[in-house]
């Protein structure tokens, strides 16, 4: 994050050396020796990075690096705000003014000169070098994927018969073996049943690979089809002559001599004979934790692709592992447990002994039910002497399950999770026991001891993202738990941050949002984040982050000044609002971001405090209907927060839009879908820096003003469904970078604008009379006009209905990448069918 961090403000410092240093004659060389200096500093980052978990001298120098980092973005986003006014002032800015500003901006540069020097000192003492680590590199990881493994391995509590499997083992065997009752080779050959050469096994960690893969390895129908049987343990530390070996000697275990030879040979020759051992025996092989394609595609020499008789299995956390073994591989993704299965397999750990009433008469299992059901009626029928010890102990084990149950919802049915707390809690006898668990239960889960925990197993996957990744995946935890994350939504927050790299915009390349996608859709292939919804084509709408992975999540973004949570309730609206910040700020004005969260709240809290984080990104959240943030608020947080860049009240109501919301001029994404509009401010023509803007989905609009046109930038526009009767002509002719437009108003506007929009991928068009259907239908005209980015078109008629009028036919002619179109909601054309 830190890398991040430096490469944005380096960004900044190169944007303003371009277009605001002019107005402060003078220090553009000083700029430049900062910019330079911090350059230079950056190449010695990785070797940091994969030094800072074994010394905390170096982790405290990475974190004045990132308050260094701050720093300068604070001074250039400031000077850019007073550039701002002062463009906007023009030539009535004071002479005394300018001589101020440059007498504070010569004393801040002289104070980072000082402390960039300090730190490359610091440089010598730790004996950081200066490289370049390949992406994918796992040297920061070697000495806690030993660790991990060695540990999980040993983990005493991993019950023998696993809960829930037989499905996928017998499924997983079927894939193997075919449907043949015999499960032969003849029959396979003769192609009465499809298997597959390659299985794989994938999801997340602790979500039951590895053991799923030893029942299927120890099938009694395997045993009977494969004559040998290898399991390679690859893990990220994997060895390829090592695993060759490994596999040639089970296969054909050598004499003394043999050993000697094998031992002289090259790799290539160990691999050759691996390779021919393998095609003419059947061999079932199972490549376990398999984290790369790099080392799949190194190993693979040793394995044939066709004419052998020889499987293979693999588990992993990267689905792309096993696509790259075999593209025509069968991929299996266990599934998290449901509630039932759950308490199933924590009961085998933690409860074995519960009572078993087979042996008891049927007045002490009544006994038993109502004593514990029906307390007093039980004391008028039955004297407890007869039974109590038995009644006592039922007792006991009833409340314990009562907990256990409630303990077990926590972990969100990850195996693993689940098999730590029940290991934890069987050696634990008493009520008071389990419930000191129960009152901590995440603090237990993630760090019951000093050997293992569930978020040291997890890390793994984050330890090995590559570092492009990292600062994508913390950034997660801004949503609250279980949110379900609109994919689209949050590329064009990553985007908006400045998270993703500026790509050249030539013609047939990927924009910023193509770039956030993959890198999500990376992250998904690590099972970093869970796939809720898929669109038709296969990509990702919706996602969310398992509860675990969260913590994961939210325990790195803290240690990297990722966000801070505000937490708001009735409860606390006497505080001040910074007051209800969950994590405590450990450097005044570090909070970047805040994730505000509202429950069960009115909407009115004070600001009265003059001094204020400068805050880049607000993203709000109402997590109950009736919470919302009252004007005040609104208009406060307007004013003190002037360098946002993000300001995201998606689904917050309570609020009408600040007339002084054009002075917010760094901001690249404005979500206020949920405000009441009325008249939208004159000011927001103002925002010339911004990427996405969201306005109302409520129907409140009375009035827009003719602004949109000046916000060149502008990629995503997501307007009212109604303008307003108020509203005048909107232009939106020449918005170039326009990708998506949503409820483009052809009453209020001109359709021949949307020609200029040559970007543009999404376009919802709201027609209202028969005079703009026409001019409509009439910019489609092939042999003049492209849309050659168009993917997605959707009409909403308004008080017309034109279903026969539509020449569907000369729109699709127009648009070559046009994938679907709407009308009235109704699918009328999809590429490669018939949907009219």
């Amino acid at each position: 994050m830190t890398e991040f961090i430096m490469s944005y403000a380096l960004e900044r410092l190169g944007y303003f050396l371009i277009d605001g240093v002019k107005f402060f004659q003078g220090v553009g060389q000083e700029f430049d020796h900062v910019k330079s200096q911090l350059q230079w500093m950056k190449a010695f980052l990785k070797d940091a990075y994969a030094k800072q978990d074994k010394d905390e001298r170096i982790r405290n120098w990475m974190a004045e690096i990132r308050t260094l980092a701050y720093d300068i973005e604070d001074i250039v986003e400031s000077l850019a705000l007073e550039v701002a006014s002062k463009k906007k002032a023009g030539k009535t800015f004071a002479i005394w003014n300018q001589a101020k500003s440059k007498y504070n901006l010569g004393s801040k540069l002289e104070d980072i000169n000082v402390r960039i020097s300090d730190l490359r000192q610091s440089l010598k003492t730790f004996g950081l070098r200066e490289l370049t680590i390949p992406e994918g590199s796992n040297s920061a990881i070697d000495w806690k994927t030993k660790r991990s493994s060695s540990l999980w391995k040993n983990y005493p509590h991993i019950p023998e018969n696993p809960v829930g499997v037989d499905e996928d083992v017998n499924l997983l065997v079927k894939k193997l073996v075919g449907d043949h009752p015999g499960g032969s080779a003849e029959a396979s050959q003769a192609g009465n049943f499809k298997d597959h050469r390659v299985v794989a096994v994938c999801g997340m960690g602790g979500i039951g690979k590895t053991t799923l893969a030893k029942k299927v390895y120890n099938h009694a129908k395997l045993r009977q089809r494969f004559d040998h049987f290898v399991w390679i343990n690859v893990s990220q530390q994997w060895e390829k002559r090592g695993s060759w070996e490994q596999i040639l000697f089970k296969l054909s275990p050598p004499s003394k001599e043999q050993r000697e030879e094998i031992e002289k040979m090259t790799d290539d020759d160990i691999a050759e004979m691996v390779f021919k051992e393998l095609q003419k025996k059947k061999c079932l092989v199972v490549l376990d934790d398999i984290w790369h394609v790099h080392a799949w595609k190194i190993l693979s020499a040793g394995f044939p692709t066709e004419d052998t008789g020889s499987k293979i299995i693999l588990t992993s956390r990267n689905k792309d592992v096993a696509r790259h073994a075999d593209p025509r591989c069968y991929i299996h993704e266990p599934r998290c447990l449901n509630e039932a299965r759950s308490w199933e397999l924590f009961q085998r750990v933690a409860l074995p002994r519960l009572p078993d009433d087979q042996g008891l008469t049927y007045l002490t299992r009544l006994e038993l039910h109502l004593s514990l059901h029906l307390p007093s009626y039980f004391s008028l029928y039955f004297s407890p002497a007869p039974s109590s010890t038995i009644i006592k102990s039922a007792r006991n084990d009833y409340d314990l399950e009562k907990l256990g149950k409630e303990m077990v919802k926590h972990c969100k049915g990850l195996p693993l999770a689940i098999i730590v707390l029940g290991g934890l809690l069987s050696t634990k006898q008493t009520f008071d026991e389990w419930d000191k668990v129960h009152e901590n239960i995440k603090s237990y889960l993630n760090h019951q001891d000093q050997s293992f925990s569930i978020l040291e197993v997890l890390a793994l996957s984050y330890d090995d993202l590559p570092q492009r990744l990292k600062p994508l995946f913390l950034y997660l935890g801004i949503f609250p738990e279980d949110f379900l994350i609109s994919v689209k939504k949050l590329t064009n927050l990553w985007v908006a941050e400045g998270m993703i790299p500026p790509v050249s915009g030539f013609e047939g390349e990927e924009t910023m949002e193509d770039v956030a996608y993959r890198y999500l859709d990376e992250m998904a292939q690590r099972y970093m984040v869970q796939v809720e919804k898929r669109s038709s084509t296969g990509r990702i709408k919706t996602c969310r982050m398992h509860d675990l992975m969260r913590d994961l999540c939210l325990s790195r973004a803290q240690g990297e000044d990722i966000f801070d949570v505000v937490n708001l309730n009735d409860k606390n609206r006497h505080n001040d609002f910074f007051q209800c910040l969950t994590t405590k700020m450990k450097l005044a004005g570090r909070t970047r971001r805040v994730s505000v969260n509202l429950r069960n709240f009115s909407g009115r809290i004070g600001m009265e405090n003059e001094q204020y984080p400068l805050v880049r990104s607000i993203l709000g959240f109402s997590l109950q209907d009736h919470s919302g943030i009252q004007q005040q608020l609104m208009e406060s947080m307007v004013n003190k927060f002037k360098l946002l860049r993000v300001l995201d009240l998606d689904n917050v109501k309570g609020f009408q839009i600040p007339d002084e919301i054009g002075k917010l001029v760094h901001l690249r994404l404005l979500n206020v879908a949920s405000a009441w509009i009325g008249e939208l401010p004159s000011s927001m023509g103002d925002l010339s820096c911004l990427l996405t803007l969201y306005l109302d989905r409520r129907y409140s609009t009375s009035r827009m003003p003719d602004v949109f046109w000046k916000m060149q930038r502008l990629r995503h526009l997501y307007l009212p469904p109604d303008c307003g009767r108020k509203t005048e002509k909107l232009r939106f002719a020449n918005l170039g970078n326009l990708q998506t437009l949503f409820n483009f108003p052809s009453r209020h506007a001109d359709v021949k604008d949307l020609i200029t929009l040559t970007n543009l991928r999404k376009l919802v068009i709201v027609i209202e009379d028969e005079a703009s259907l026409g001019s409509f239908q009439e910019i489609f005209k092939p042999e003049t006009v492209t849309f050659n980015h168009l993917r997605s078109l959707m009409i909403v008629p308004k008080r017309i209905s034109f279903n026969s009028t539509l020449d569907v036919e000369k729109v699709a002619a127009c648009c070559p990448r046009l994938r679907k179109l709407k009308l009235h909601g109704k699918k009328v054309y999809e590429r490669g069918t018939n949907a009219s």
